[in-house]
């Protein structure tokens, strides 16, 4: 999942820079749904790996994006606000919805989880659909043209941050389950409470 981020979050903002804001926001949450629906109906361990990888495609291009559009939506007065409430929404996701979706694929089964999710993400293209403005689209980007950002040096700084927080991140989602299993051999259930 955190590879797909990694490579889903660039690939698919340069490849979706023509598309209009709308359009490519509801396209990337039908993706995330797809991807998680496919993990939860996934039969074997390396396609649940594979269905994992492409759920993790969208979310950083989605939330990237989601930001844009709270900006171009809002007034001059209120864009920050916007922005941190996109944001609120990732950390609510990280903070409550982790721990919590841990807790619940211990007590029934991880399977259910991830339909869930995926019924969230259909939930929300829903309401996007419904209720974002439909001309919500900022200046015609072009792909190749967006490459040219890569030439800016406070691009690079932004991008490391990034990538050094959210590994930070994912490294503590990823190992932290099995490090609290295998080394310090507590039980399962103390595991949502840690995350």
């Amino acid at each position: 999942y955190a590879l797909g981020v990694v490579v889903g979050a660039p690939l698919l903002a340069i490849l979706g820079a023509g598309w209009k804001r709308k359009t490519l926001l509801l396209a990337l949450m039908g993706f995330y749904a797809l991807g998680n629906l496919a993990s939860a109906l996934g039969p074997t361990y390396h396609d649940l790996l594979l269905f994992r990888f492409i759920a993790g495609l969208p979310p950083g291009a989605y939330f990237g994006l989601a930001a844009l559009t709270a900006v171009a939506i809002s007034p001059p007065d209120r864009r920050g606000r916007a922005v941190s409430l996109v944001m609120l929404g990732l950390t609510l996701a990280i903070l409550i919805g982790n721990p919590l979706a841990t807790w619940a694929g211990q007590m029934i089964d991880w399977r259910w989880i991830y339909a869930v999710v995926a019924i969230i993400a259909v939930v929300t293209a829903v309401l996007l659909a419904m209720w974002l403005p439909a001309h919500v689209d900022g200046p015609k980007a072009k792909p190749l043209a967006e490459l040219r950002a890569f030439n800016r040096a406070p691009v690079w700084q932004a991008l490391g941050i990034g990538a050094i927080g959210f590994a930070g991140m994912f490294s503590v989602f990823s190992y932290l389950a099995p490090t609290m299993l295998e080394v310090t051999r507590v039980s399962a259930a103390s595991i949502p409470l840690a995350l």
